[in-house]
């Protein structure tokens, strides 16, 4: 009786609560699973529903445009209210519906009219309403960034967005213009990140939406200016950069990855800043850029984050090849002179810093001629809570690791009494050859070290994106698999 009573037993019998609890296990972008469920009965269908759409992954938009915003009962708009992520990725649209933008404006217009009955402000800084955009442009010209503003229109409750593929707008132009000019109906979208490459000017107006806390880039470059072509900055009666800033920004999260820029074309954004909490700064070579050479300007860093000094908490500075002596001192401290007076160290530029990542340090830093960590660590702010160190390991050098360990040694000695806040010290992307390669014993040592001081250090290791630094040779005697070792520690190798 027992057993029948169990076996009768389905979701039907478990509370609401209970069920939201187990959707909450069911990744968003699992869109099968989450299809299956709204399908399968009423209850789960209310419940799901919400899921389902809470994530948009860029697949068929104009499809699904049309969905949202045409009227019901043909269609359903209420659905776009469950939007809160849009993955924006231009090879989901398929050459097929890019040429259904080839039929009749007669066929587009009731989209474009309903937009209108929204009363958004769609003129653009180059004068052209986003409504006439999408009427008459045509369907294989939509790769564009106005395409997918037209669409957010539509998605009242966004909060992230993500574009895959930026590279494919023209960036000649500045980008999502539609909407800072109404902030009342983006206030939800606090977080933006694009894939470029593309150009600093690019996102000049979307820096100055109140919402927006989050602005991640990659591939930000200083790139050549296709022939007959004009930038749309330099244009009148256009907004010139600073003029766009001049209205100020909100964002506390600016991320700049794998890029590669002069420094000082960021002034005019620090001084837009109100209060900055986080900046990162990746400086990597690229063959798109113009300046094949430009070398990173610590000086204008500096200066830039000088302008934050009262908010800045996060610091994170990359260099494709190393940071030398000079440039940390360059960047820490510029005036040298005030860290021999410790009562001047508050006018550094990075007075209220908590958490600091530096790297990859020269391989011959710290140990130049008549150098110790003495001026790196009065260089560091007395705010310091977290100190992240990326040392690039050179195999012609193999000396040099231990070198290095015992600074970090002789760099814990110091931070005791300069640094009264610092929690933890670890060394970042360390090469991920667990296994292979043994951590050498001064790093056990330096654990001990810190803890005496009630400091915590950590080895944290790279991230692998691809199969190196093995690499699986296919080429070889049937049934045998040949695995080559890209990249060791001579010294440290395991047999």
């Amino acid at each position: 009786m027992a057993t029948s009573k169990v076996a009768s037993c389905g979701l039907s019998t478990l509370p609401d609560e209970l069920l939201l609890a187990i959707l909450d296990y069911i990744e968003v972008d699992d869109i099968p699973t989450l299809r299956d469920l709204v399908s399968t009965n009423r209850r789960l269908h209310d419940l799901a529903i919400k899921r389902l759409y809470s994530r948009y992954s860029g697949h068929t938009p104009e499809l699904f445009l049309r969905t949202i915003a045409l009227p019901s009962p043909a269609r359903c708009p209420a659905l776009a209210d469950n939007v809160k992520q849009v993955f924006w990725d231009q090879k989901h649209m398929s050459h097929q519906e890019r040429l259904r933008g080839e039929e009749k404006v007669a066929f587009r217009r009731p989209i474009a009219d309903q937009l209108s009955r929204r009363g958004f402000n769609l003129r653009g800084l180059d004068s052209k309403d986003l409504r006439w955009r999408y009427l008459y442009t045509p369907g294989l010209e939509r790769n564009a960034w106005w395409y997918l503003e037209f669409f957010l229109c539509f998605v009242p409750n966004v909060e992230t967005l993500v574009v895959s593929e930026a590279w494919q707008w023209d960036d000649h132009v500045y980008w999502f213009e539609i909407l800072p000019a109404n902030p009342g109906r983006f206030q939800r979208l606090t977080s933006i990140t694009l894939h470029g490459p593309l150009r600093l000017e690019n996102i000049v107006p979307v820096i100055t939406l109140p919402s927006l806390q989050t602005l991640e880039l990659t591939q930000v470059l200083h790139m050549r200016q296709e022939p007959g072509r004009t930038f749309l900055w330099d244009e009148e009666p256009v907004a010139s950069v600073k003029s766009i800033l001049a209205a100020g920004s909100s964002l506390e999260h600016f991320i700049l990855r794998e890029s590669h820029i002069d420094t000082s074309s960021l002034l005019p954004f620090f001084q837009a800043f109100r209060a900055l909490k986080s900046f990162t700064y990746e400086h990597c070579f690229d063959y798109l850029s113009t300046v094949a050479h430009l070398k990173l300007d610590y000086q204008a860093l500096t200066q830039c984050l000088r302008l934050q000094r009262a908010s800045l908490e996060y610091l994170r500075v990359r260099h494709s090849f190393s940071l030398s002596e000079m440039d940390v001192d360059l960047l820490l401290a510029p005036h040298t002179f005030l860290t021999a007076r410790p009562e001047l160290r508050s006018n550094l530029p990075l007075s209220s810093l908590r958490t600091l990542d530096l790297g990859p340090f020269d391989i011959q830093y710290p140990y130049g001629t008549g150098y110790d960590e003495e001026p790196f660590v009065e260089a560091l702010p007395r705010s310091l809570e977290v100190l992240r160190i990326h040392w690039k390991y050179d195999f012609t050098w193999p000396d040099r690791l231990p070198k290095f360990l015992a600074f970090m040694g002789s760099v814990a000695a110091r931070a005791a009494s300069a640094l009264p806040r610092l929690k933890h010290v670890a060394l970042v992307d360390w090469p991920a050859l667990a296994g292979w390669v043994q951590l050498p014993s001064q790093v056990a040592a330096l654990h001990r070290l810190y803890a005496t001081m009630d400091i915590r250090f950590s080895v944290v290791y790279e991230h692998i994106h691809g199969p190196e630094p093995l690499e699986v040779r296919e080429h070889v005697e049937p049934e045998w698999l040949w695995v080559q070792k890209t990249g060791v520690f001579p010294q440290y190798e395991q047999s």
